[in-house]
C-alpha cells in the first residue's frame, strides 16, 4: 500500500509491504517506510497521461485511460549501461560503456481499468496540487 499526503511544507511518502511467513514456525510481517520530503528538495514532477483516442480528446472533458505520476527528489536514481560502439560492425575494439542517470525517487501508475475514473482524476488533482506547491516553494 503507498500513501501519499501533502502538508503545508512537505509531501509525505509512506509504503507497506507485506512478507509471507518464511517457515511454517513463522508469522508473515509487513514493513513500511516513510519520507517527509520538503517541496524545495523535489526537483520533478512529471505527469503523463494516455488518451486512447487522440482525435476525440477535449482538454479538461476527457478523462486519460492512465495516468503515471514521477517525482524526484535525488536521493534515489536509476542507471542504465550498455555497450558503446563505434559504428563499424567489423570493430572488436572495447568501447566502453554509455549510461543514462535517471530520478527514480517514485513512480505511481493509475489506470480507469484498473483503479477506476475516480482515482484517476484523484490522482490528477494530486499532482496538480504538488506541481503548484513545488513551484511555490522552488521561488
Amino acid at each position: 500500500m503507498t500513501v501519499l499526503a501533502l502538508t503545508p511544507t512537505r509531501l509525505v511518502y509512506s509504503h507497506t509491504d507485506e512478507h509471507p511467513a518464511e517457515d511454517p514456525d513463522t508469522r508473515p510481517r509487513a514493513e513500511t517506510s516513510t519520507e517527509a520530503i520538503r517541496f524545495a528538495k523535489i526537483s520533478s514532477v512529471a505527469l503523463s497521461r494516455v488518451v486512447p483516442d487522440p482525435a476525440a480528446y477535449v482538454p479538461g472533458l476527457t478523462i486519460p485511460s492512465e495516468v503515471m505520476l514521477t517525482i524526484g527528489w535525488n536521493v534515489l536514481s536509476h542507471l542504465e549501461l550498455e555497450p558503446a560502439h563505434c559504428g563499424d560492425e567489423s570493430c572488436e575494439a572495447d568501447h566502453g560503456y554509455l549510461g543514462t542517470i535517471t530520478a527514480d525517487d517514485f513512480s505511481l501508475r493509475v489506470s480507469r481499468a484498473a483503479d477506476g475514473e475516480d482515482a484517476v482524476r484523484q490522482l490528477l488533482g494530486f499532482a496538480r496540487e504538488l506541481s503548484d506547491a513545488t513551484a511555490v516553494s522552488g521561488s
